[in-house]
């Protein structure tokens, strides 16, 4: 007969609140019942183990069987500590290894809920830590790291629980807090973690370091260091860092609504955000470079209560070169604001849902973003209210789109795109369309000195031929459209409205035009199919037209007569002897 150690093997049994179960006892039975099952005090199974077995003065006792047990451990007065079904090592093994799917050695069974203690990482009790929720256990858990820290540093998983923290937890470097299983619940006014330096032995909080004269640069930095997992709750605030730089993580934390701010990390180079819940509004700033925030669901309580998911901010230095992607954001005011200086930085591949802003700037500039392959949605949940997807007050050559813009109930958009005022500079905005739905423009607000660029076109060659259109924006955008490809579509000369009625042609086109026509150089290109076919080629200004072609394509035949006028403060073009039934195809342009 081979046996295993069980759980906890030569094992010290503890209290809730990590001091040794001194004088308790343990028993051994068949699961779901109370039938005793015999283990040993020796490996060869040879001396049983008297069930239930006394525990010595620091909580220990040899064990040693095989198979499935349920096993109850008791304090000395008999109140029964732990009730909970456990195996020896190689049971969860052999049945990974049995299994007709997988290959043998090559990993564990995921869908397992394995025995703790038998595989993978080993709690550690925090001394003097009460997992009921009822004593603080700020200065408990700030002595387990420090000696963690002072060790060469690693993994503290505390056991299971909720745990008080009336004062504030401080992560020096070289640590991983896996909180899984754990809640860590603040006094309603507290900051529950906070980044913390070792200096001379001593566990230090480096929260108001800030260096000479405000400079925003503090005096010492943590490296390497992730919280894991848990949930932070009832506080003013989550996790406050100044200095978490790279190789530094907040993972998988849930972050609740209790909590008046999830975080607030300061000089921060090289963070990762990940994989969190967000129920509280958050904030990275003073120098985020190189953050990155990726993988998280920002939560709010709904777009009408003036909330913010994500703020970008600062006093002594802005956010460059960070990366925000595939993150969620829902039920909020505003998803993502910035409140300082950027540069560099991507916003890619989020979805923003029930929020009436998703992302704005304020008046100090931010320059060189890039906003893109977004799902933007207008579906609020207050459905009078409109959606703003984008709205800045001060940006510069930076790249906005293609994202996608769609409606989702009775709610819709007011504009998707809005910078328009003397500060926006230099910004290219990507549209692309099918050439049978041209985009509204009118819904993009930008000023003069910014363009956007339309991509269109068929997988058809005979209806459309891809073509790239850039607008210069002027509110109106009527100003400066260039064709790079002639456009086949019938009756369709783009950005124009076509009527084809017997022989006459009527195209009413977007060129601004007064009673003494129009005051721009344009150039048109047209083909007229029919019985004949014509081409029609050439400029035009004020009311006069000039040809470089007008004939029968095939037969040369005499050209067509083109009459310009004013139809309510734009051009319109008339085509006069044009065979019937036909179409027109081609494109208009200002020069």
């Amino acid at each position: 007969m081979t046996l295993s150690i069980l759980p906890q093997g030569k094992s010290t049994f503890f209290y809730p609140n990590g001091s040794p179960l001194a004088n308790g006892s343990v028993g051994f039975y068949q699961p779901g019942t109370l039938t005793p099952l015999t283990t040993y005090a020796d490996n060869a199974g040879v001396t049983p183990n008297a069930n239930p077995l006394s525990l010595d003065a620091n909580g220990q006792a040899v064990v040693w069987a095989t198979g499935t047990f349920r096993q109850i451990v008791k304090d000395v007065n008999g109140n029964t500590i732990w009730d909970q079904i456990i195996s020896d090592p190689t049971v969860a093994l052999k049945s990974d290894l049995s299994a007709p799917s997988g290959a043998g050695l090559s990993g564990i069974n995921l869908l397992m809920a394995y025995q703790v203690g038998t595989i993978g990482a080993t709690l550690v009790p925090v001394p003097n830590g009460d997992n009921t929720g009822t004593t603080d256990c700020s200065s408990a858990f700030n002595s387990a790291l420090q000696a963690k820290a002072l060790s060469g540093g690693g993994v503290l998983k505390p056991i299971p629980g909720t745990y008080k923290i009336n004062g504030s937890v401080l992560i020096p470097s070289n640590i991983v807090l896996d909180l899984t299983g754990v809640t860590l619940t603040g006094n309603g006014s507290n900051t529950i973690l906070k980044s913390g330096a070792i200096i001379s032995g001593v566990l230090t909080d480096i929260t108001t370091e800030w260096g000479t004269s405000d400079t925003g640069n503090g005096t010492h930095a943590v490296f390497g260091s992730t919280i894991l997992n848990g949930t932070l709750t009832n506080a003013a605030l989550g996790v406050r860092g100044h200095r978490l730089n790279f190789g530094c993580s907040l993972n998988g934390v849930f972050f609740a609504n209790t909590l008046t701010q999830s975080w607030d990390t300061t000089h921060s180079w090289g963070l990762e955000i990940t994989k969190c819940t967000v129920y509280a509004p958050a904030v990275c700033r003073d120098f985020v470079d190189w953050t990155e925030i990726h993988n998280n669901s920002f939560e709010g309580s709904g777009s009408t209560n003036n909330t913010v998911g994500l703020t970008i901010g600062g006093t002594w230095g802005g956010s460059y070169s960070a990366n925000i992607h595939s993150n969620g954001f829902h039920h909020l005011t505003t998803a993502i604001t910035f409140a300082c200086e950027a540069a560099n930085t991507i916003i890619e591949s989020n979805h923003f849902e029930d929020c009436m802003y998703h992302v704005t700037g304020g008046s100090l500039q931010v320059s060189k973003l890039r906003i893109k392959n977004n799902w933007m949605k207008a579906n609020l949940a207050t459905p009078a209210n409109t959606v703003i997807p984008i709205d800045f007050q001060n940006i510069v050559f930076s790249e906005i789109g293609p994202n996608n813009f769609i409606t989702d109930g009775s709610s819709g958009y007011s504009a998707l795109v809005i910078m328009n005022t003397t500060n926006c500079i230099g910004n290219k905005i990507y549209v692309d369309y099918s050439v049978a739905s041209l985009p509204d423009l009118t819904m993009y607000q930008i000023g003069v000195a910014n363009t956007i660029e339309l991509v269109g076109g068929s997988n058809n060659s005979s209806v459309a031929q891809p073509f790239k259109e850039t607008w210069a924006g002027s509110s109106g955008l009527t100003s400066e459209k260039y064709h790079s490809r002639y456009n086949a579509v019938a009756n369709s000369i783009p950005f124009c409205t076509t009527t084809y009625s017997g022989t006459t042609i009527t195209i009413d086109t977007f060129i601004p035009c007064t009673a003494y026509g129009t005051t721009q150089l344009c150039a048109f290109n047209l083909k007229i199919n029919g019985s004949t076919t014509y081409i029609m080629a050439g400029t035009l200004a004020r009311f006069t037209v000039s040809y470089t072609v007008n004939i029968g394509f095939f037969g040369g035949e005499t050209g067509l007569t083109m009459t310009l006028s004013n139809n309510g403060g734009f051009l319109r073009l008339t085509i006069i002897g044009a065979p019937s039934g036909g179409n027109v195809t081609g494109w208009i342009k200002e020069l």
